[in-house]
């Protein structure tokens, strides 16, 4: 089968490109799903292993991606619930089911959780073999293609937003790296559950763009030296809830400033740097940070139906497609900050 492979060493590209490469198609295990790849989300996590200096746990050299729909190829599970064919998104973190994070709910955290694109070779190639309980079908009517992406892009700020900080109507809320991807999604499922949102981003092309999607304020943080204050001011005297999808330094101590007195902060990315954060002025106005770690991945049904619904438009999310073979050009375009998301096609 035909693969994008990253051969390394990590923080290389684009010097190094990946090379489209013919290699083995995997092998099925007992309970794997064969899963012929239609499409595969390109994520700034492969960035941070490719250009970033993160070295993934497989080490090199990797298949990356991690967002993934396809059609079902072939299956070694006894499940009657799957047949060849079937149209399928896959969860890419696999968890063991049985430490006690997974027995307590909380399989996002187990003990040995392995993500493909990461601990594993992804899904920039024809081909992905996955565990069964990991694939999930896609209802009728949503589109292959575009829906790759509610793997990560939707699936994490669902469960930052409402797993972890439990929003509802009426709260108000300030996305932090709104025009990104995980960022749209995020304004849109805010205002899926009747939250106020003040969108923060940097690009005008995007923030348009995040205003359609309802934000009720948009903010270019670029054209603000106090950028807390200023959210603040049109909040009321701060949000209940800062959503930090970047993880940037800085980003992170000016959503916790931008939060009200017993307000909640949400940290759902992560830059290879350290951040800093004033104890003194989390502890006194009593607010609490907490990271999100991607999502449960038998969740997934859930993010699905929100998308099914019309609530988050994936098809708009998706701002460019490329076939494999360009694959390092729809990186670039990702890294330069000239695309939404982008998804590569086998």
């Amino acid at each position: 089968m035909r693969a994008a492979v990253f051969k390394g060493p990590a923080g290389s590209w684009p010097e190094t490109l990946l090379q489209l490469e013919d290699v083995r198609k995997p092998a099925l295990g007992k309970d794997d799903v064969l899963v012929q790849v239609k499409a595969c989300g390109l994520c700034h996590t492969d960035l941070n292993y490719m250009k970033g200096g993160l070295v993934p746990p497989k080490g090199f050299p990797i298949i990356l991606g991690h967002e993934v729909t396809g059609v079902v190829e072939e299956f070694t599970h006894p499940d009657g619930g799957l047949k060849r064919g079937d149209k399928v998104i896959v969860a890419p973190h696999v968890a063991c089911g049985v430490c006690g994070f997974c027995q307590g709910g909380r399989e996002n955290l187990c003990d040995t959780l392995a993500s493909i694109g990461g601990h594993d070779d992804g899904g920039l190639a024809e081909y992905l073999k996955m565990p069964r309980k990991n694939v999930f079908k896609l209802p009728t009517g949503l589109p292959l293609e575009e829906s790759s992406i509610i793997a990560d892009a939707v699936a994490t700020p669902f469960h930052a937003l409402v797993d972890l900080a439990a929003i509802g109507k009426g709260l108000q809320l300030a996305i932090f790296g709104a025009t990104g991807g995980l960022g749209m999604a995020a304004v849109q499922i805010a205002k899926a559950y009747g939250s106020r949102v003040i969108a923060v981003g940097r690009k005008d092309w995007k923030l348009a763009m995040v205003e359609k999607f309802g934000a009720d304020h948009v903010v270019n943080a670029t054209e603000h030296h106090d950028l807390p204050r200023h959210i603040r001011e049109i909040s009321g005297g701060g949000v209940d809830v800062s959503l930090d999808v970047t993880g940037a330094l800085g980003i992170s101590e000016a959503a916790l400033r931008s939060t009200k007195p017993g307000g909640k902060v949400v940290v759902a990315g992560y830059s290879l740097g350290d951040i800093e954060i004033s104890s003194k002025h989390l502890m006194w106005f009593e607010k609490e940070m907490v990271g999100c770690r991607l999502y449960n991945p038998s969740h997934l049904p859930r993010v699905v139906a929100l998308v099914r619904k019309g609530l988050v438009d994936v098809k708009t999310l998706v701002t460019k497609k490329i076939p494999l073979e360009e694959v390092n050009e729809g990186y670039r375009l990702l890294d330069a900050g000239e695309v939404v998301r982008a998804i590569a096609i086998p």
